[in-house]
This record gives structure tokens, sequence and C-alpha cells, in this order.
């Protein structure tokens, strides 16, 4: 039989909102600063989110950004349809990466295809 105290926790865990929109998100950060979005799922642009964040807010950056090749698999039994935004890779998603992460920025991909960037160490005024 569950306590008193963990009724009440999970009845305030189901009525916090886990899925945000782009203006939870915004009204979130507002109020609370990132703590508003931490451990919430954002169904939106990230760009978009990332502009609404304050500078040097983020510990750490990890992703896995569109790769700019159009990739679809030919490994699979059904054949999936392109993903969506693939044809370039978001460049402009640099500058925000740099203004909000305080410590590192990890992006997974392959620089080589990735022609209109250039190398990762003149993206962060490195060289």
């Amino acid at each position: 039989m569950e306590s008193q105290d963990q009724q009440s926790n999970a009845n305030s865990v189901k009525q916090e909102q886990v899925i945000f929109t782009l203006e939870d998100a915004l009204s979130a950060i507002k109020k609370n600063g990132i703590a508003g979005i931490t451990n919430r799922i954002i169904n939106a642009d990230c760009i978009e989110v990332m502009k609404g964040i304050p500078d040097k807010a983020v510990d750490i950056i990890v992703t896995d950004p569109p790769y700019g090749m159009e990739f679809q698999s030919n490994h699979r039994f059904t054949k999936h349809e392109r993903i969506v935004g693939d044809d370039r890779y978001p460049v402009e998603i640099l500058e925000e990466f740099k203004r909000i992460a305080k410590r590192a920025v990890y992006v997974f991909c392959r620089w080589d295809n990735l022609r209109e960037l250039p190398p990762p160490y003149k993206c962060f005024g490195m060289g």
C-alpha cells in the first residue's frame, strides 16, 4: 500500500506538463530560466527554442543534427521517406550553440559531408 506522500508525489507528477510546445518552452524559460525546461520534451524547432535560452545557460550540448546529405536508408525491408530538413546543414545553429553553452559542444556528424561549413576548429574561432 502506498503512503500518503507517495500518492501525493504521484499526483503532482501526473499533473505536470511533460511535452512543451515552442510557446510553452519560451514561457517556462522566461519564468524560471533554463530550469523551466529541464527534463521536458519540447516539440518545436530547436533553433527557435535556443533563441530564448539565456547566454551560457547550458552546461554541455550533445547533438546529432541532420547530416546535410539527404540520407535515406536502403538497409530496411520498408523503405522510409527521406529525413525532413536533411538537404543542408543548419549552419545557423552554430552561433546559438556557442552562445548558450558554458563548457562544450559535441556534434556527431561527418564533417566531410558538410561542404558549406568550414573545418570544426574554425567554426569556434580556434584558427
